[in-house]
């Protein structure tokens, strides 16, 4: 009978310790190894002669964090990062990434693929092909300076009125240019100051200057000047824009006077993003776009609205700003372009195809292309030109000389633009010297 228990105990124990076992064995769970990513090579843009843009788009990441993702390139066929390759560094974010490819030959044939590195290896895209352009297919252009009627080779601003007419502002005085005639205006004539910051034409075809020393209104044939004493926040004045009513609006140094013919009203700092205006530009509903050092400023005749990096825009800083046919908004600054359809924003910079981040100006042409001028880049000026897929670049060959200050575009869509820039003398020194004005082309001469 001891016995007997004795057998039943352990038998017990024993299958309840199995149990036991059992119970605290983890199950094996089935798990998946890591596999090298999957990218996609996007179509090359941006084309030019020394350069281009290449896309990665990541399909999957194989299961492992992406360490470094690019493109890379060679003359011949399946380039791997061994051969040319441009990268977007460890970890870089979105699904779709666009680095430059520099460093190319002109008119040559060139391979792209894609990739993209984790713990387990690299994976290569698709190949595409592009070939680049030449250096010397330069745009036809003619350079105008003093030399040819030009009162001085420093040009800040250009307008073109509706005889098509292009005014010239300098830094000693306006030039009238009739493409045949040149004319010259300066404070000799009636103008308030030598020194010209902006140009804007009414729909009575008046000529608005500003100036260092407030701002000067041509009707062809009487100068009228307005300053601190008429009413004018600032003698200073750094942009002019026109509204459907007629209104004038200056800008001036921390502030915005508005003009009706008759009173004036000043807007300060207390309103604007910044204290030094840059551009204004009014759209189809009558809202003011003001352009400072510190973001952008909407006015609707009764709220102000600030728009800055923390809101959109790709930098405070805003230099240049133009409207385009369906209401979008085009913003330059040292950091790009910046475009904003009401709701959204989009930014382009060099790895989109622009030539320089430091935009200085924006024009827009009869046919949507947006001209970007921006500042002297790797010692040559350059513009581009963007038509909502291409990009393309404008340099000194075309006659776009080192930076750009102003553009302007005829009714030929012939793109007329204001070269000023850095110069070295005698490789010892340097100093800034205008270089007149270039047109471009295009269309008739």
């Amino acid at each position: 009978m001891k016995n007997y228990l004795r057998i039943l105990v352990v038998v017990l124990f024993s299958s309840g310790l199995i149990s036991i076992i059992h119970s605290c064995k983890k199950e094996k769970v089935p798990t998946e190894e890591p596999e090298i990513p999957s990218v996609e090579t996007y179509e090359v843009t941006g084309i030019e002669a020394l350069q281009a843009v290449g896309t990665v788009g990541l399909i999957y990441d194989g299961g492992s964090n992406i360490l470094e993702r690019g493109v890379c390139w060679s003359t011949e066929s399946n380039p791997t990062i061994d051969n040319e390759f441009c990268s977007l560094g460890i970890g870089a974010g979105a699904d779709v990434n666009s680095c430059k490819m520099t460093g190319l030959n002109e008119e040559t044939k060139y391979f792209v693929r894609a990739f993209a590195r984790n713990s387990v290896g690299i994976g290569y895209g698709n190949e595409v092909s592009f070939t680049t352009k030449s250096q010397y297919h330069a745009v036809p252009h003619i350079i105008y300076t003093t030399a040819d009627g030009l009162v001085d080779n420093w040009v800040y601003e250009i307008a073109i009125d509706a005889k098509g007419n292009k005014w010239f502002g300098t830094h000693a005085g306006v030039s009238k240019f009739d493409d045949t005639s040149w004319t010259t205006y300066t404070t000799a004539n009636g103008l308030a100051d030598n020194n010209i910051h902006a140009i804007s034409v009414d729909a009575q075809d008046n000529k608005w200057f500003g100036t260092n020393g407030g701002v000067s209104k041509f009707d062809g044939t009487t100068w009228t000047t307005y300053t601190v004493v008429n009413g004018l926040a600032s003698d200073t004045v750094t942009a002019i824009a026109i509204d459907a009513q007629g209104n004038k609006w200056f800008g001036t140094r921390g502030k915005v006077s508005k003009f009706d013919g008759t009173s004036w009203t000043i807007y300060t700092s207390d309103d604007l993003a910044g204290y030094s205006v840059a551009a204004i530009a009014i759209d189809d509903q009558g809202n003011k776009w003001i352009g400072t050092e510190n973001g952008v400023s909407k006015f609707d005749d009764t709220n102000w609205t600030t728009y800055n990096f923390y809101y959109g825009v790709a930098i405070d800083k805003v230099t240049a700003i133009a409207i385009d046919a369906q209401g979008n908004k085009w913003f330059g600054s040292i950091r790009g372009v910046s475009k904003f359809d009401g709701t959204n924003w989009t930014h382009y910079n060099t790895s989109n195809g622009l030539v320089n981040d430091n935009v200085t100006e924006i024009a827009i042409d009869s046919l949507g292309n947006k001209w970007f001028g921006t500042y002297r880049h790797n010692y040559d000026g350059a513009v581009s030109k963007f038509d909502g897929t291409n990009w393309t670049t404008y340099n000194s060959l075309d006659g776009a000389s080192q930076t750009i200050e102003a553009i302007a575009a005829d009714g030929s869509n012939n793109i007329w633009l204001a070269c000023n820039g850095l110069v070295w003398y005698h490789g010892s020194s340097f100093g800034y010297e205008g270089f007149g004005v270039s047109k471009l082309i295009f269309g008739s001469k």
